[in-house]
């Protein structure tokens, strides 16, 4: 088996001045196809919701309605895709546990690395590989983590740029090597 791993053009992907006005925004990339994972997180979204006011969830890809929370959905678009999750905080990077999401290469956490956000993602698959909890991102293993992981992010503007900071690093050095 030969693994190829996928890359992001790290000098087009770039941070943008992270938003200082308005919401605290999370930011998902995917389809329609994977929009389940996300969903699953829906309660713990919907009670951040209610407890963070103004909490925005920017969905590219795909369309998702919660009580309790501003969803905005966003067709995916080469052209916009980038500035879009730029003008984000907290990237989300939901997934299963089963043989086909084992087989998936993690792109959407890439990509919020790239950009220099702060990251939550399931702790499944090659996303264990791709980020270290605490370091340049969270990894969650269950409903509570996943809940203090984001609640800790909504509330803490210095601990998602430190987040973020790294995972650019992180990202960086591993182009580097290769």
């Amino acid at each position: 088996v030969e693994v190829i791993p996928t890359v992001v053009d790290s000098e087009l992907w770039t941070p943008a001045p992270p938003p200082r006005d308005g919401p605290v925004r999370l930011v998902w990339i995917g389809s329609p196809s994977t929009l389940r994972y996300l969903e699953a997180w829906g309660p713990v979204l919907a009670r951040l919701g209610a407890r963070h006011a103004g909490l925005e969830l920017h969905v590219i890809g795909a369309t998702l309605v919660l009580p309790g929370l501003r969803c905005v959905s966003h067709a995916w678009s080469a052209s916009t895709e980038r500035m879009l999750a730029q003008r984000c905080h907290i990237g989300l990077a939901p997934l299963g546990d089963g043989d086909w999401e084992r087989g998936k290469c993690g792109l959407k956490l890439l990509l919020y690395m790239a950009l220099g956000l702060a990251a939550v993602a399931t702790h499944s698959g090659v996303q264990s590989e791709i980020v270290t909890t605490g370091e340049d991102g969270e990894l969650i293993d269950n409903e509570a983590a996943l809940e203090a992981a984001l609640d800790r992010l909504v509330g803490d503007a210095d601990r998602r740029a430190e987040l973020g900071r790294a995972a650019r690093f992180v990202g960086a050095e591993s182009e580097l090597s290769q």
